[in-house]
């Protein structure tokens, strides 16, 4: 952790500096103001060493195993995310310009700092996006309905409804408990039969279930709730390789889930009954290590496979295709951990994010021969408190038999 927290550190003060120099040239090719100039270190880097500092108080507040400290985590989350990804953004306008200089060695051109410029007013305007969207777009809640069809789906299962919920992260609404009161009345309005929920219920303790037990009881649905584990939910974050605490955030978590009504499935399955007619959730749980996720997959190849039509919930869907499909047959896979980033554009059909340089599924519904995986953007979000062209997502998915 030590390395990667260095690494980090590196790269941001590297940014820091490197956008130092060009919002300097671009202050001196238009003011010849000395108390400007002299001032603009000092302002600038006294910013950084704040957003730097409150980016190691967020990092302390996550292994200081202390849930009272997880709302200082997203503030200082915000923080970075209002003056770090805006330096991001004009630090690529200015290896633009400079490898424009570089190739013609146009002095002339290269003191005008006119892809600079452009890119500073592109930095200012994406930091209010980035204002606007957090307390916007962070919150505003896009229901998704999809119909699939099954050939093989049970009878007395025609024209079920489905609500996937994924990515909870129900720490990161620390007292905002209108909004987790809305994410509830919206699915509840939806008259769901069942809800699935695919992983990455909370951030890092399982405590953070309990402020919000009031608003998750109310969440009802007749056939039953299941969840699967998703890579936040069993404390590696906060307790790293530590077997027994993570053993022991399993158990409490499972406990907390079953007073809520949701059942927590760990490498197992379960038959969900309607009517006459029965069909088989199973779920597998998160691991960071494709041979262990392969290794997972491959001793419980039976529970993929143990029924006519089986729903399975796993949170990663990296594995979809190249781990799952390999080693069965899931009629229908539910997936999320992508947030789609957080940040994109999803307009009229139209979408990309970054997420798309990570994820081959990154969000939304895909085909493979008839098998259906279902990947949820979230209803939450983790460690920056922003969404940007990337609003939360509540899925709908009504299965029809053909």
């Amino acid at each position: 952790m030590g390395i990667i927290f260095s690494i980090a550190l590196l790269i941001l003060l590297s940014v820091d500096i490197y956008t130092f120099f060009g919002i300097k040239q671009i202050l001196t090719s238009i003011t010849k103001s000395k108390l400007i100039l002299k001032a603009l270190p000092f302002l600038y880097f006294s910013i950084s060493l704040i957003t730097l500092f409150a980016g190691g108080a967020a990092i302390y507040a996550i292994y200081a195993l202390s849930p009272e400290l997880e709302e200082k985590i997203y503030f200082y989350g915000t923080m970075i995310a209002v003056f770090y990804l805006p330096k991001f953004v004009f630090g690529l306008f200015c290896i633009i310009e400079d490898v424009i200089y570089l190739v013609r060695r146009n002095q002339k051109y290269w003191s005008l700092h006119r892809v600079k410029i452009l890119g500073l007013f592109l930095a200012i305007a994406f930091m209010i996006n980035i204002l606007y969207a957090r307390n916007n777009t962070t919150y505003d809640y896009q229901v998704s309905e999809v119909e699939l069809e099954f050939k093989n789906l049970p009878e007395s299962f025609d024209g079920i409804r489905i609500v996937q919920l994924a990515d909870w992260h129900i720490g990161g609404f620390y007292n905002n408990h209108d909004k987790v009161a809305e994410v509830v009345n919206i699915t509840n309005k939806l008259k769901p039969d069942m809800i699935l929920h695919s992983g990455d219920f909370i951030n890092y303790y399982p405590e953070e279930l309990e402020q919000f037990r009031i608003e998750l009881e109310k969440l009802n649905a007749p056939l039953g709730q299941y969840a699967c584990l998703g890579n936040h939910d069993d404390g590696r974050y906060v307790h790293g390789s530590d077997t027994m605490a993570i053993r022991k955030t399993n158990e409490k978590l499972d406990s907390i889930m079953l007073t809520l009504n949701i059942n927590m499935m760990h490498d197992e399955g379960q038959y969900v009954s309607n009517g006459n007619d029965s069909l088989y959730i199973a779920a597998i749980d998160y691991d960071k290590f494709r041979r262990n996720v392969k290794n997972r997959v491959e001793d419980n190849k039976n529970l993929i496979d143990k029924y006519d039509f089986t729903i399975l919930l796993f949170h990663d869907p990296s594995y979809w295709d190249e781990i799952v499909l390999e080693n069965g047959s899931p009629d229908l896979t539910l997936s999320g951990h992508t947030h789609g980033m957080q940040v994109g554009i999803n307009l009229f059909g139209f979408r990309i994010s970054p997420s798309y340089l990570k994820y081959e599924h990154s969000f939304g519904i895909f085909d493979e021969g008839g098998m259906y995986l279902s990947v949820s953007r979230g209803v939450g979000q983790t460690i920056i408190p922003v969404r940007i062209g990337m609003p939360p997502e509540i899925v709908v998915l009504t299965l029809k038999k053909i």
